[in-house]
């Protein structure tokens, strides 16, 4: 069974910090309020409460009943004005993203716990809110606050929406328990509380923008790059044997054009044919030849591996005709003796150290192999251990598959 991309009907966004970069913002916010009242809180501990909602947060950071409503007051007027919110900024590409959903009839909530109009005000502000099918603030519409599940449950029997087809997306802790104890998938939006590190170590899948949640609603093309003798073989064995993704190699057509010719296969004729391909077609030569592949294998896989993609202009060309199709570089990378030796050492067609050296060059200088390298999406270190690879094969699959 191919890859098949999982099902999303509805997507629940956090607000702050998840959508719009206000983290900053409603620290200072607090913090300047509570010092007019006589509080020196750090701006940390502030921090740390976010998700809650301000009436809890304030209670919570000066524990004093009779001066919390005065302070939570003085807190509102502050944050509820056009020049607050005027100061945010929603995070990269976050209206296209909306836009796409929208279009891909996915529909878009936002749960928070913060004042919801605070949240409506800067939704409008910035010309957005018609993109969501409902806001929700815990505080404001009577919901048991984060990490309770009860609002989440309420969107899943109002939409009609089973757990399997609904994302949570969230920068902070109680984001993430509330859609455990709801058992919907959650993603994290690194920030506030998760890096890369906690994430990985917690088994999240994470996201640096909100955008790049439209991963799961594209077809992918992985592309495999690298200098001879990293690994790119080794890691596309991984690749399609744990994930179950289909895979085109490019270099099939320059051997079956030298079995063609009845030539011997050494890295002479490869040559020589590439080079022949390559002036008859172009620079993006092998992109052209291996399309139509590529567009069977999507009619069966939502994402296709492509083994050895060399060039730039291959890169640009697939970019420009797969246009709704996300394309990811992977550059699998070792030490220059690490894969000199492996070549030196390998069965077939094994070439001494200088002649690598020459190679290198080669395709460094005539094929534009240097860009694709330097500009990848993800590099995949391969100078250990089988087992070190395949961690560092899954790492890479977590963050683009959102697994």
């Amino acid at each position: 069974m191919v890859f098949k991309m999982q099902k999303i009907k509805g997507i629940i966004f956090d607000f702050d910090g998840t959508l719009v970069d206000s983290v900053n913002a409603y620290v200072d916010a607090y913090y300047t309020t509570l010092k007019e009242h006589g509080f020196d809180i750090k701006k940390e501990k502030i921090a740390e409460l976010l998700g809650y909602s301000d009436k809890k947060i304030i209670e919570t950071l000066i524990n004093d009943s009779a001066n919390a409503e005065k302070i939570l007051e003085n807190y509102r007027k502050k944050v509820r004005n056009k020049e607050f919110a005027s100061s945010l900024k929603l995070f990269p590409k976050t209206k296209e993203m909306l836009i796409q959903l929208t279009k891909s009839k996915i529909g878009v909530f936002i749960l928070s716990g913060s004042d919801k109009k605070i949240m409506e005000h800067i939704l409008e502000e910035k010309g957005i809110k018609r993109y969501f099918k409902e806001i929700i603030s815990t505080r404001d519409d009577g919901f048991n606050e984060k990490p309770d599940p009860e609002a989440v449950e309420y969107i899943l029997k109002k939409y009609s929406l089973k757990r399997e087809e609904v994302i949570f997306v969230g920068d902070g802790m109680l984001d993430f328990l509330m859609a455990k104890n709801s058992g919907i998938k959650f993603i994290a939006k690194l920030g506030n509380y998760f890096n890369e590190e906690n994430a990985l170590e917690t088994g999240l899948s994470y996201v640096y923008f909100p955008y790049e949640i439209l991963s799961l609603i594209k077809k992918k093309l992985i592309c495999l790059v690298g200098l001879a003798g990293s690994g790119k073989s080794t890691v596309k064995d991984i690749i399609t044997r744990e994930y179950n993704i289909p895979s085109i190699r490019f270099g099939d057509i320059t051997e079956k054009i030298i079995k063609e010719k009845k030539l011997e296969l050494n890295e002479e004729n490869e040559k020589r044919v590439r080079e022949e391909i390559r002036k008859k077609y172009g620079m993006e030569a092998y992109a052209k030849l291996n399309l139509e592949k590529i567009k069977d294998l999507f009619n069966k896989s939502d994402v296709v591996l492509v083994d050895g993609l060399y060039s730039w202009e291959e890169c640009l060309y697939l970019k420009d005709t797969l246009n709704d199709t996300e394309i990811f570089l992977l550059a699998v990378i070792s030490d220059k003796r690490t894969r000199y030796y492996r070549i030196s050492e390998r069965k077939d067609r094994r070439l001494r150290y200088e002649d690598v050296y020459i190679r290198d060059l080669n395709e460094l200088k005539k094929l534009n192999k240097s860009f694709p390298i330097v500009l990848a999406d993800y590099f995949i270190e391969n100078n250990y251990s089988l087992k070190k690879l395949n961690e560092n094969v899954e790492k890479v699959m977590k963050k683009i598959l959102l697994i």
